[in-house]
């Protein structure tokens, strides 16, 4: 189930309304509010109705039980309704597009798989949300520079024997 109180939580779990916790590294603003995913410096707020949760049977083991009970989680986001910082927003939406599909079958109830997909997303949000580091170059290599001087001293060697072919003629 989602969470049904509407506060900011700042330490690492999640209440859930069936007294479990998720455990995650971000604050939740849930009941008539926002599920807010919060990186250090940049905050993506995803409204309610950017979720849309579909239940399916499940495969695996689990005799009758997997037969009968629909376990298996999609948890789609429209990417399109969230809020928070123009840079951050363009960079989910230039790794993701406009809609983001989770799907979470690993545990046996839909309680479980509905925490496992909540927590996929909020990390799939943050990995996304993350500025890309900028490459430093490196020093080239000690056999790259070997390399580098050789086919220079080979491509000089031709370039002389075609000026002596001329000169011969």
């Amino acid at each position: 189930m989602v969470p049904d109180r509407c506060a900011r939580l700042t330490r690492t779990t999640v209440p859930m309304t069936d007294g479990s916790y998720i455990k995650c590294l971000k604050s939740l603003i849930v009941g008539e509010a926002e599920l807010t995913v919060s990186s250090p410096k940049a905050r993506v707020e995803v409204p309610p109705s950017a979720l849309t949760w579909r239940f399916s049977r499940s495969s695996g083991p689990g005799g009758q039980h997997v037969n009968k009970s629909d376990t298996k989680v999609e948890l789609i986001c429209d990417l399109t309704q969230l809020s928070g910082e123009a840079s951050v927003l363009e960079r989910i939406t230039a790794r993701f597009g406009d809609e983001l599909k989770v799907v979470a079958s690993s545990e046996r109830s839909q309680n479980q798989n509905r925490k496992v997909a909540l927590q996929n997303l909020i990390d799939k949000l943050e990995t996304a949300a993350k500025r890309p580091r900028k490459r430093r170059p490196t020093r080239p290599t000690l056999g790259s520079i070997e390399n580098r001087l050789e086919e220079k001293r080979q491509a000089s060697i031709r370039k002389a024997e075609r000026r002596h072919q001329l000169d011969n003629q």
